[in-house]
């Protein structure tokens, strides 16, 4: 079974594969206290994010391997990551609460995302726009970086209707 999986592995599946090693570096910076760059491999993360999406479609290649793969990769890069990032700023336990919510909400997002049926919206915010979110407020305000995991959360868990963009 894993043995079929491998000899399946196509582009988009090493540019997804280079999505969650990227996310893996930048808990690694993270606990290196070395935000600047954790910041930056996650943002790598959603340039390999976009790019495995890209060549899945104008390949016609998307499957159902793929699509779990993508979101084993995006629970790293786009939902442990950042909030590695904020806890190595703060180590206050209301920060590591919000954390663990904001990472068991981004588990429920692709979770969600994954069984959802309509193709032209999201509902809730997809976890690269939270992470982007969370990094935004933790470059310019340390302290609020912790408030913005919880809103991050609760907009991912939300009934908001995103309209996919098509880029």
């Amino acid at each position: 079974m894993i043995h079929d999986a491998i000899e399946t592995l196509e582009a988009k599946d090493f540019l997804t594969l280079a999505n969650g090693a990227s996310g893996f570096l930048s808990i690694y910076y993270a606990l290196s206290n070395n935000p600047i760059a954790a910041i930056a491999f996650v943002l790598i993360s959603g340039v390999f994010d976009y790019l495995d999406g890209k060549v899945a479609r104008e390949t016609g290649k998307s499957n159902e391997f793929g699509k779990q793969l993508d979101s084993l990769a995006d629970i790293v890069s786009f939902g442990v990551a950042p909030a590695a990032i904020v806890l190595s700023d703060s180590y206050a336990t209301l920060s590591l609460v919000f954390a663990i919510c904001y990472v068991c909400a981004g588990f429920i997002r692709l979770a969600a995302f994954n069984i959802q049926k309509e193709k032209n919206a999201y509902f809730g915010l997809p976890i690269p726009a939270a992470a982007f979110l969370v990094l935004f407020v933790f470059y310019f305000s340390h302290v609020l970086a912790p408030y913005a995991l919880l809103l991050a959360t609760i907009l991912m868990v939300s009934n908001l209707r995103f309209r996919k963009l098509s880029i």
